[in-house]
């Protein structure tokens, strides 16, 4: 069941204008709060945005982010470096456990790189979030997934897609 899960997970971009049931929220808010941490310190915070209006704000993050604006929601993640220094795995293994579930799920979903991207020429895409959410400066924006029903269903990977050199069962050693 899981190889299926992985293999039909795609990034989906395009949403329906059907709104996101409250039992799925309930299971996101499980999903985000028990994803696994380094020593359990859940070095990060989620901010969930349904509001229209601030979705089509956080289209405008950066380049690549206007999936957004057609997203029904926004979970921004979060990262507090002052309570590990581990923020940035933290971040996204709990991003990479709100994909799955989207897709256990049949929701669609994509990432949106915020860390490390650009507004503009002078405004990183972390500082646009944080002033529009009003996020503390001592706070790191990982990333956004952009949640809703999917408008389509992609087609999964195919398991003879694996390329095997990927992979060794040797160590490289010189």
């Amino acid at each position: 069941m899981f190889k299926e899960l992985i293999l039909s997970r795609r990034s989906m971009r395009k949403f329906t204008c059907e709104d996101i049931e409250e039992s799925f929220m309930d299971d996101l808010r499980i999903c985000c709060y028990f994803s696994p941490s380094s020593r359990g310190i859940r070095g990060y915070k989620i901010i969930f945005v349904k509001n229209s209006t601030m979705l089509g704000d956080l289209s405008k993050a950066k380049k690549g982010a206007e999936l957004l604006q057609g997203a029904k929601l926004a979970v921004v993640i979060i990262g507090v470096p002052e309570k590990t220094d581990v923020w940035i795995e933290d971040c996204s293994i709990v991003a990479s456990n709100i994909l799955n579930l989207c897709e256990e799920k049949k929701i669609g979903a994509c990432w949106v790189q915020i860390r490390n991207r650009f507004h503009t020429d002078d405004i990183s895409a972390d500082e646009y979030t944080k002033k529009l959410l009003k996020i503390p400066e001592n706070y790191s924006v990982e990333c956004i997934i952009g949640i809703g029903k999917r408008a389509f269903i992609p087609k999964p990977y195919n398991i003879t897609d694996i390329d095997k050199t990927m992979f060794s069962d040797e160590l490289f050693v010189e």
